[in-house]
């Protein structure tokens, strides 16, 4: 686990109800979605897409009191696992993240450049059931229900998936690195079935090759960039 970065953290935010949806995929497939130079990275052979949503929680910049936070949001997002060649690093590609937030959308693609694209985001409770939805173009995009489990889960796969403590992007053709900060991951089983899903970019086979798992809280902090380099 990673525990000092180049520069102070500039922002800080909770996430809770975090539910990570994983699928394994042929190599040669993800590496025909990802820009160079980024390299991907793999578990047994194969490369993983995920879907990971959470709510966010007292976000706000350093310095800033909770009570002026900005509004909590559900967020949905679609991720893969690379490499940089110029970094022992390794972190997450995002293709796309969602949220109810025009404010949030702004700050991330003009902080970051990172794909952040408006949808209306719901998550709700039902007695033990967490139902979650993604609606876009009044249509249903994604659609799911979960119900976690006290089933503590720690493998070398959950690891691989879990604790990534960076995002590699690019940025008007600058490479960057955006850093991220929190404690390990202390995930559980849990229970999930999708009735909807029209976020990933290739159809998969939800039911038989999804990995799943969940955790209820962690307090993030946010770094600047840092550049690797500009596109060739």
């Amino acid at each position: 686990m990673i525990t000092k970065r180049k520069y102070p953290w500039i922002a800080k935010q909770d996430w809770t109800n975090v539910l990570f949806l994983h699928w394994p995929i042929p190599v040669p497939l993800m590496e025909s979605l990802i820009p160079r130079p980024f390299i991907v990275d793999t578990f047994d052979e194969k490369a993983w897409i995920s879907i990971v949503l959470f709510k966010v929680q007292n976000s706000r910049p350093r310095g800033i009191p909770k009570q002026l936070s900005y509004p909590e949001i559900i967020q949905i997002n679609v991720r893969t696992y690379v490499k940089h060649p110029s970094s022992p690093e390794r972190g997450v590609y995002f293709f796309r993240l969602y949220g109810k937030s025009f404010l949030a959308a702004m700050g991330a693609r003009s902080g970051y450049g990172l794909p952040f694209q408006y949808m209306q985001t719901e998550m709700k409770k039902e007695n033990d059931m967490t139902h979650v939805f993604g609606n876009m173009d009044n249509r249903t995009i994604f659609a799911a229900r979960y119900r976690p489990s006290k089933a503590c889960i720690h493998t070398k796969l959950t690891s691989f998936l879990a604790e990534r403590y960076c995002i590699w992007n690019i940025k008007k053709k600058k490479i960057i690195k955006i850093p991220i900060l929190h404690t390990l991951w202390d995930l559980t089983q849990v229970n999930v079935e999708i009735t909807q899903n029209d976020l990933l970019p290739f159809a998969v086979q939800s039911s038989d090759n999804l990995f799943a798992f969940f955790h209820s809280y962690k307090q993030a902090k946010l770094f600047p960039y840092e550049v690797y380099g500009k596109v060739k």
